[in-house]
């Protein structure tokens, strides 16, 4: 039989040749060798069959992946695009093209270059030749041409890579133009802050310049008061009397001071005598008479930029500079003074002024530093959200991974828990129940369920079980798994249970409600492992209405509401945050899979149901399930514990796995069942085809390696439609319980099945 490609080769050269010799010299061939020749090329013509078989389910598998693989490409947030080391594209995402503004096929094979700005293509030329020459990744920042004819600023990633045996570059593609936009703006209103703040600072410089010239000249003239006294705009007072400080003054002066009488005045006279007209005050305090800088002056004081303030009866202020310097006499004792007053009002409004555009200057760069502030805050804002993005995309991913795992490895498992929960099933059959033989196999039986469920959850976890929602009542799941409970908990832990017998129908997959339920308690078993402590199940119904304060958001409508708390240590609140995340887990390592609370939150999601979680530190936790109720009358499977359905029909049993197939045969006869088996599902068929009548009921395995077990049923139901078949299988990517059912398959059962569910089954099957 020809093994591979150079033997049937070689044998398709051997009949070539024995033709050709046949054809020249027929004498020579016998009839023997021509059988013998026909009969290899027939082997080969089967063996051919086969390989197209296998090749074109390894075809339909690598086609599933590639499209869940293309979609997760095209849809990413950024876009992909792969180069050959020319520079043409040769393979791009839907964000890229759309980025581009273009059809994909029209993207394909054009060079890259075309999209470019013409300032930036050396860049896109330098940045190709330095992805090619390192190991890790260049970026650069282009300006890029779409096929509307509009621009935009994009960043581009690439590293180097081999695809088909070729080098090549991937690249990642992000539009950059806002930030870009924004980058611009920061630069722009930087620029004119900054010509401002110039422009503010010379005019300053201005003013400081004026005001001391302006000092400049008001000292120039103190220093000629003598001999300019009439002449200068400035106002001067002469002081004769230094005790009634009699004075006169300029013609500047006299307007100053409004001196009544044309130029004479005595601030020590009585008010009313000569009123003077004004208030003297500094810091808003009135001056006294021995204050004042006049009389300083005259008492021989050199005074020097006293400032002042006049505040005058109709309610006028004057601000001034006061400068006096005495006179002496002969003997050099004060008998007066030059009293100088420099107005300085308008210097005094500059100054203001220039407050208030130093004020509204600082106002205006604090507005702007704020604004900049709040953009960096979004900034930074949008850079976490695409770290965010970039963290779901790899979530992703490794869901995908795990659900590729876990399909891979429940097949292989589920049969090897099949024939472990088989085989023990049948020899605790023939044990005495109160033997240790029997606790040995009771626990064996255990550890076998434990890993069936943990499979489960695996597949449960990764989306790839199978969900059968049905109407169901709560009270009756609960019951059941309370009684699992009860065989696996310490007796340090006393389990209390509140359990309505008549609670509300809801949808859902029993097998998973199960799970939720054991997964639960289990964990809280755990918490008071150390201590021991009480658990409670309670099951109650609840409305929810608008009016409720609903803080965890469940909608309004009625709902079964199932309570599992305990007395344990109890969560942190930053544990809290997380104890739903797969693989996390508080216990020790090889105590937990850390899939438990990830599981039972992925079921009441797809359950439609809600979870809410209460802990503290040391006073234990309580789970809070909400499943939502259903109305109208329908009908529900309960959970009995009733006897092992038996029977006496003939039953053609079907599986490629040895162990398995030695199995089945005993369980069904020990139900009563007439039972033939064959480990070849090409030999099963012949069996039906030589009798179609000879069998009453069909249980095959799906995967098998001459035939699927789909492909089985199909060519059965073709030569017998009504033929009972039942489906049983590890796991399978091709066929699931609505396939199966469309195939005319009565039934389909994932392995590994116990005794009673099996005999249940058949039943089922054959009583329709």
């Amino acid at each position: 039989m020809p093994t591979g490609p150079k033997d049937i080769q070689a044998l398709r050269a051997r009949a070539e040749k024995a033709l050709s010799e046949a054809s020249a010299k027929p004498a020579l061939m016998s009839g023997t060798y021509l059988q013998k020749l026909l009969h290899e090329i027939s082997v080969y013509q089967i063996e051919l069959e086969m390989q197209n078989d296998e090749l074109r389910r390894s075809q339909e598998q690598l086609e599933e992946s590639r499209s869940e693989y293309a979609e997760l490409y095209d849809f990413a947030p950024v876009g992909y695009l792969t180069f050959d080391v020319s520079g043409l594209v040769a393979r791009a995402n839907l964000t890229a093209c759309g980025l581009l503004g273009i059809e994909r096929s029209l993207l394909v094979k054009k060079p890259f270059a075309v999209f470019i700005h013409p300032d930036y293509k050396d860049f896109f030329y330098a940045h190709k030749q330095n992805v090619l020459k390192a190991t890790t990744k260049e970026t650069c920042q282009l300006v890029l041409k779409r096929k509307d004819g509009t621009f935009f600023d994009a960043r581009l990633e690439s590293i180097a890579a081999q695809v088909n045996g070729a080098s090549a570059i991937r690249s990642v593609l992000t539009d950059i133009t806002e930030r870009r936009q924004f980058e611009k703006e920061r630069e722009t209103a930087s620029l004119k802050l900054e010509e401002k703040v110039k422009e503010r600072t010379a005019e300053l410089l201005r003013a400081n310049e004026l005001l001391r010239k302006s000092e400049s000249r008001e000292r120039e003239r103190a220093g000629e008061l003598t001999t300019l006294l009439e002449t200068v705009p400035t106002p001067v007072l002469i002081v004769h009397d230094p005790d009634s400080l009699h004075m006169t003054g300029n013609r500047e002066a006299n307007e100053l001071l409004r001196i009544p009488g044309g130029g004479e005045l005595s601030l020590s006279a009585p008010a009313e005598a000569k009123p003077r007209h004004f208030r003297a005050l500094k810091d808003g305090r009135e001056l006294r008479l021995d204050e004042l800088p006049a009389q300083r002056a005259a008492r021989g004081d050199h005074v020097r930029d006293f400032e002042l303030s006049l505040v005058f009866d109709n309610g006028t202020t004057r601000h001034l500079l006061a400068y006096g310097t005495p006179l002496l006499d002969a003997e050099g004792q004060p008998r007066g003074a030059v009293h100088v007053l420099v107005d300085i009002t308008d210097r005094k409004r500059a100054e203001e002024e220039l407050r208030k555009h130093r004020d509204e200057l600082e106002s205006l760069v604090y507005e702007r530093t704020e604004e900049l502030r709040k953009a960096f805050e979004k900034l930074k804002e949008e850079t976490r959200e695409r770290e965010q993005a970039e963290a779901q995309l790899r979530q992703a991913q490794k869901m995908e991974a795990l659900g590729t795992l876990s399909g891979g490895i429940a097949h292989d498992f589920n049969n090897i828990l099949a024939a472990i929960i088989g085989f023990t099933e049948l020899v605790a059959d023939h044990v005495p129940e109160e033997s240790r033989e029997a606790h040995h196999l009771k626990r064996v039986m255990e550890s076998s369920l434990r890993g069936r469920e943990l499979v489960r959850q695996m597949l449960a976890f990764s989306r790839k079980a199978e969900q059968e929602k049905k109407p169901l009542s709560l009270g009756s799941i609960v019951k059941e798994a309370v009684k699992l409970i009860r065989a696996t908990t310490p007796t340090t832990i006393s389990i209390r249970v509140n359990a309505l017998s008549e609670s509300g129908l809801i949808l859902a997959d029993p097998t998973q409600i199960q799970q939720v339920i054991l997964n639960l308690c289990a964990n809280a078993a755990y918490a008071m492992r150390e201590k021991g402590g009480t658990l409670a199940i309670q099951l109650s119904d609840h409305s929810v209405s608008t009016s409720d304060g609903n803080p965890h958001g469940i909608n309004p409508g009625l709902y079964t509401r199932l309570t599992v708390s305990d007395t344990g240590a109890g969560m942190s609140p930053d544990i809290m945050d997380k104890i739903f995340d797969p693989f996390f887990t508080t216990k020790k390592f090889g105590e937990g899979t850390g899939l438990g609370l990830s599981v039972v939150h992925g079921i009441m999601k797809q359950s439609n149901g809600h979870i809410t979680v209460e802990s503290t530190p040391g006073r234990g936790s309580v789970f809070t399930l909400y499943f939502p109720q259903i109305t109208g009358d329908v009908e529900t499977d309960e959970v009995k514990d009733d006897e092992i359905p038996t029977g006496a029909e003939r039953v053609l049993f079907v599986d490629d796995e040895e162990a398995l197939v030695e199995m089945g045969e005993d369980i069904l006869a020990e139900l009563g069942y007439d039972v033939t088996s064959r480990m070849s599902s090409r030999e099963a068929l012949a069996l039906l085809k030589e009798d179609p009548s000879r069998f009453d009921l069909v249980i095959t395995d799906q995967t098998m390696p001459e035939m699927t077990g789909l492909e089985l049923a199909e060519k059965i139901l073709a030569i017998r439609k009504e033929m009972p078949i039942i489906m049983c299988t590890g796991f399978s990517y091709v066929v699931d319980a609505n396939k199966a059912k469309a195939a005319g398959i009565r039934a389909f059962t994932m392995k590994p099945l116990t005794k009673r569910e099996i005999a249940k089954t058949i039943r089922k099957v054959l009583d329709e």
